[in-house]
């Protein structure tokens, strides 16, 4: 044993194996160190993409609220002009009626809807003004929305309904986040038709809408959303598909050339031809 502890091979061997492990104890304080230093340079930057982010949010919340608030304001400014409107609830003979020109000259009211020999609005008065400001806003037949508000709604600013087939959502996680709310709440809200044009959440989402979605029940905000939808669709596919496929996603036909949905595209050309004795042909 001496011996063997006298050889120098073993411990030129000996020495080696230190050095080995030396090296090895060395590059990982070395790895150990600089796995720190990442980690807490991936923190820094995750700390400042989220304040970057939070105030993005803030930022673009700010500037939805006060985009819907200018929304609102486009109805509320018309709706407080000295005009003389003729209250859509009141039956009056259809030999006396006439269309009114507003003072601003932009906005014309033919009064009531034709019931035997008489005419009379299912839209109350706000309702109706608001769907001719957003109408002429983004160049659509005033009849025809009108039509789809009355259609998919019957005029009521809150009707929303869940639709538990739905299965598209739009960026849930994020849109949880920014409103506080849990990403099953945000799913739902999205499968939920919202608003005078039951306009589905995730419509609303994917066209930029950054508030709660309940909003929507907001006539100025559901008016804004489903006239993008509607006249996206018309420049799409056509008018007649493209009232279809706002209320199907896209237009289907069966074979003997009806649409899929065709009782839904009836009911809205029933009550575009209703609705076209209220409005001045020349201004549509």
């Amino acid at each position: 044993m001496s011996q063997l502890l006298l050889d120098p091979k073993v411990w030129a061997a000996i020495i080696g194996l230190i050095t080995i492990l030396f090296s090895i104890w060395k590059h990982y304080l070395s790895h150990d160190a600089n796995l720190k230093r990442l980690q807490k340079k991936i923190r820094a930057e995750e700390e400042k993409r989220d304040k970057e982010g939070d105030a993005r949010i803030q930022a673009e919340n700010i500037a939805s609220n006060e985009a819907i608030d200018r929304q609102d304001a486009i109805v509320d400014e018309w709706m407080n002009q000295d005009t003389r409107i003729v209250d859509p609830l009141e039956i009056i003979d259809s030999q006396k009626i006439e269309k009114e020109t507003l003072s601003n000259g932009s906005l014309v009211h033919q009064n009531q809807m034709r019931a035997g020999g008489r005419v009379q609005n299912p839209l109350t008065t706000p309702i109706w003004n608001a769907v001719l400001v957003a109408a002429d806003h983004h160049k659509i037949k005033r009849e025809l929305l009108a039509a789809v508000v009355m259609v998919e709604s019957a005029g009521d600013p809150y009707a929303m309904r869940f639709e538990p087939l739905w299965k598209h959502v739009f960026k849930a996680e994020e849109f949880a986040r920014r409103c506080n709310s849990s990403r099953e709440t945000e799913e739902i809200s999205q499968s939920t038709s919202w608003g005078l044009c039951q306009v589905m959440g995730t419509v609303a989402r994917e066209y930029g809408h950054l508030g709660y979605l309940s909003e929507l029940c907001k006539p100025a905000l559901s008016l804004q959303y489903g006239c993008l939808h509607l006249k996206k669709k018309i420049e799409k596919f056509g008018e007649l598909p493209g009232i279809a496929a706002y209320n199907a996603g896209t237009p289907k036909k069966l074979d003997n050339g009806a649409f899929t949905n065709q009782a839904y595209v009836d009911k809205i050309l029933k009550w575009q031809g209703e609705f076209s004795l209220l409005v001045d042909d020349k201004l549509t």
